[in-house]
C-alpha cells in the first residue's frame, strides 16, 4: 500500500527523514467538553506493499482512520470566556489595522515574512532573516530551508491574494499548496492536489502504528475540503472565528502529503482579509504560536475531540500577542526608515532612494537583481554608485567576496526581524 507520513502539526515523515524532530503526543489525561462535533473513526485495514523489517510494524494489520466531522452548517455555541479572549483578539487586531506604521511602506510585507518564518519554523524549518533575503534573490539551492521558507512567502502572498476572489473554494487551498510545493525536491509532484494515500501523524514511518492521529481516507476528502470551503464563507460567524476554526479543521483533514500545516496557517490570512478584519496588516499569529508549539499542537487535539472552546481561547491569546508586538515591530521599522533618511546618504528621488525604500521588505539586495529591479532602468554603473553611497553611510553591508554575484544586507533591519520573532517565540506567564 503507498502511503505517506506526514511532518505537519506533529507528524514523522518527509520533517524526520531530514534529521527533524517530532512533538509530544497530546496528554493522556486530555478530558474535552463536548461543545463542537468530535472525530469519529472507522476501521481500516493495513496492506504492506513489501515486507516491514520490525516485528512490531509485521504484527501491524488494523487501525482506525478519523472522520472528521461537517462543520458547514453547524451551530456554534462558544462560552464566556471564549468569546472575552476572542474579542480581546479582535480588538487588537484592530489596533493594528488602525496603526499608522502599519501603512508604512514595507512594514506589511515585513510582517508577511516574519509570519512565513514562524510558520516554517514550527515545522523544523529554522532561518534567519539574512538567510531568507538571500533565498529571496535566488542565491541558494531549491532544497535548502531558506529557499522552502521562501516558498512559503509566495505560498502567503497567493493565500492573501485569494481574498480578492469570488470565494474560498477547494481549488483556493490547492493554489496555496501549489506555491508552497511545487519546488519542494521531495514532494513537488504532489503539490497543489489532494493526497491518493494514507497519511498519519507521529508513530511509526512505516505505517500508522502508534499515531498520533490518522487523517481520513483519500476518498473523504473532496467531500470534506468542500464542506471547509463553505464554513469560510459563512456570513454569521466573525472572520476570526471562522479563521481559526477553518485552520484546525484543515489540519484535521491534513488532505496534502505534505506542508498541511504551513498551507492551513495561510488561509488564516485569506480570511482575515476577506472579512475586513485584517485588510492592510498580517497578524503574525504563527508567531507567538511558536512560544507554545506543544500547546498549540494540544489545542489543536481538544478540537477534535469536540473542545473547540480551548482552541479557541489558545488561538485567540495568540492573536492578541502577536498583534501587540507587531505593532512594536512597526514603530522599529519606521523608525530604522526615518534614520536611513536623515543619514545625509541620498536625495529624494535618487536610485539610492529609490533601493533604501525597498529595505523594510526586503533588506538583501543584489545589485543585478533586486537593487536593479528596484531602481527601474538605471544603468548599472549608476546602481552600484548608489549602493556605494549606501555603504559607506553604514545602511548596508556587503555580504559576499569578489567581483560577481555581489550581496548587500540592511543589518539593522535584519536584527529588527529576527529580535521580534526571538520576543514572540519566548514562552509566556500561562502559556
Amino acid at each position: 500500500m503507498l502511503a505517506h507520513v506526514d511532518a505537519t502539526d506533529g507528524g514523522v515523515g518527509a520533517a524526520q527523514r531530514r534529521g527533524r524532530g517530532v512533538p509530544k503526543r497530546a496528554p493522556e489525561t486530555l478530558k474535552p467538553v463536548a461543545t463542537f462535533p468530535a472525530l469519529s473513526h472507522e476501521a481500516q485495514v493495513w496492506e504492506w506493499a513489501q515486507r516491514p523489517s520490525g516485528r512490531a510494524d509485521r504484527e501491524f494489520k488494523h487501525y482506525e482512520s478519523s472522520v472528521p466531522p461537517s462543520i458547514a452548517n453547524v451551530d456554534l455555541h462558544l462560552d464566556r470566556d471564549t468569546l472575552v479572549a476572542l474579542n480581546d483578539a479582535i480588538a487588537a487586531v484592530t489596533d493594528l489595522e488602525r496603526d499608522p506604521n502599519v501603512h508604512y511602506a514595507g512594514i506589511a510585507g515585513a510582517l508577511l515574512r516574519s509570519e512565513s518564518v514562524a510558520s516554517s519554523k514550527i515545522e523544523r524549518l529554522d532561518v534567519d532573516a539574512r538567510s531568507l533575503g538571500m533565498a529571496a534573490i535566488d542565491e541558494l539551492r531549491p532544497k535548502s530551508d531558506a529557499a522552502q521558507v521562501w516558498a512559503n512567502v509566495t505560498a502567503m502572498t497567493v493565500a492573501i491574494n485569494a481574498a480578492t476572489t469570488d470565494g474560498i473554494a477547494p481549488e483556493t487551498f490547492n493554489m496555496i499548496h501549489l506555491a508552497l510545493m511545487r519546488d519542494d525536491p521531495f514532494e513537488g509532484q504532489w503539490a497543489g492536489r489532494l493526497r491518493d494515500m494514507p497519511s498519519w501523524i507521529g508513530g511509526s514511518d512505516a505505517c500508522p502504528r502508534d499515531a498520533v492521529h490518522i487523517p481520513p481516507t483519500a476518498h473523504r476528502l473532496p467531500a470534506l475540503m468542500a464542506d471547509l470551503s463553505t464554513w469560510c464563507e459563512r456570513a454569521d460567524i466573525t472572520p476570526l472565528t471562522r479563521a481559526a476554526i477553518a485552520h484546525a479543521q484543515f489540519e484535521t483533514i491534513h488532505p496534502y502529503t505534505d506542508g498541511n500545516g504551513r498551507t492551513g496557517r495561510a488561509i488564516i490570512h485569506t480570511i482575515l482579509r476577506r472579512g475586513g478584519t485584517a485588510t492592510f496588516s498580517i497578524v503574525p499569529t504563527s508567531s507567538a504560536l511558536l512560544a507554545d508549539v506543544d500547546g498549540y499542537f494540544n489545542s489543536l487535539e481538544s478540537y477534535r475531540q469536540g473542545d473547540v472552546d480551548t482552541f479557541l481561547r489558545h488561538f485567540a491569546s495568540a492573536t492578541t500577542r502577536a498583534s501587540r508586538e507587531a505593532q512594536l515591530l512597526g514603530a522599529e521599522l519606521r523608525e530604522i526608515s526615518l534614520e536611513m533618511g536623515a543619514s545625509g546618504a541620498f536625495r529624494p528621488g535618487s536610485i539610492a532612494a529609490t533601493i533604501v525604500s525597498g529595505l523594510v521588505q526586503q533588506p538583501v539586495i543584489s545589485a543585478t537583481r533586486n537593487a536593479a529591479t528596484t531602481a527601474g532602468r538605471a544603468e548599472p554603473s549608476t546602481i552600484y554608485r548608489a549602493i556605494e553611497s549606501l555603504e559607506s553611510a553604514g545602511i548596508l553591508t556587503e555580504i559576499t567576496d569578489g567581483k560577481r554575484n555581489r550581496v548587500w544586507i540592511a543589518l539593522s533591519v535584519t536584527a529588527a526581524l529576527d529580535e521580534f520573532g526571538r520576543r514572540l517565540g519566548r514562552r509566556q506567564p500561562g502559556w
